[in-house]
């Protein structure tokens, strides 16, 4: 075999390599990024998302159900949130649901978190594609800390106060 047939060879291996790692790339990131699923998109409105992000996961009930597609500023008090649900749960999920947004933790990253409607009001057939469903608006985490910190100040002003009573 000569030395131009062997190196045409071994040029025609590391081609047909690099296109079969190209198309398992390929693989493994739409996995991963769920793009190769059925999914249907349903839409809510927040007065405030307190960073939730397009990507980050949606959840029923504490299931993994879809991911956040998009998050849309609609105007100054509202922020559109774009949900991508798998299809296979959809049955699961009814019209009545509740969105809200919660975190993993304390400092964790924000997820859009779906309950079932408590009063059982509403529509209870399953979600359909283009739905828009209820939401509810997020805990501010600042306004809570800035109410322990005034709480915090009058415990202190009152044992002081108590402190000074019982010693007289």
């Amino acid at each position: 075999m000569d030395r131009s047939h062997r190196r045409n060879i071994i040029l025609g291996l590391f081609v047909v390599l690099g296109i079969a790692l190209f198309v398992y790339g390929i693989f493994q990131v739409g996995t991963r990024e769920e793009m190769f699923k059925k999914t249907i998109t349903v839409t809510t409105t927040f007065s405030n998302t307190n960073g939730l992000k397009a990507g980050s996961n949606v959840r029923y009930n504490g299931v993994k159900v879809g991911n956040v597609k998009a998050v849309t500023l609609i105007n100054d008090t509202t922020v559109q949130v774009d949900i991508k649900v798998e299809d296979n749960k959809r049955p699961y999920i009814l019209k009545n649901v509740i969105a809200s947004i919660a975190s993993d933790g304390l400092m964790g990253d924000k997820f859009v978190n779906l309950t079932a409607n408590a009063s059982g009001e509403g529509n209870t057939a399953m979600i359909e594609n283009g739905d828009v469903i209820e939401s509810k608006n997020p805990l501010n985490t600042d306004e809570v800390l800035q109410t322990l910190n005034a709480t915090n100040e009058n415990v202190k002003v009152i044992s002081e106060n108590l402190k000074e009573l019982t010693s007289s």
